[in-house]
């Protein structure tokens, strides 16, 4: 459950725009995910609320295709992180004073 935070978008409007207009009774299911514009799917959220989901209707299921998509995102995440602390250790060396000569 949430203890605070905002639900935004389709996600918070729907299911409050249906029961203001007396819809039949739902839920919204939501997983916490990275807030990285660049990952715009989250098999690591998805999976924890499969995962969820599988225990409380004692269904049988695999996660090998979401383990598989888990790992391609960790990739691509471990290459951002790469990348982002390059650029970083390069700012924070220190060059001496500042000089238009060096």
């Amino acid at each position: 459950m949430m203890d605070g935070g905002i639900i935004a978008g389709a996600n918070g409007i729907l299911p409050a725009y249906a029961g203001a207009k007396g819809f039949a009774p739902g839920i919204c299911l939501l997983a916490e995910t990275i807030p990285l514009p660049m990952m715009s799917l989250d098999p690591r959220a998805s999976k924890a609320l499969v995962k969820i989901l599988k225990e409380y209707f004692k269904i049988d299921m695999a996660f090998e295709e979401l383990d598989k998509k888990i790992k391609e995102m960790q990739g691509v995440f471990d290459s951002f992180k790469k990348q982002a602390d390059y650029f970083m250790k390069g700012a924070q060396e220190d060059q001496g004073p500042d000089s238009y000569f060096r």
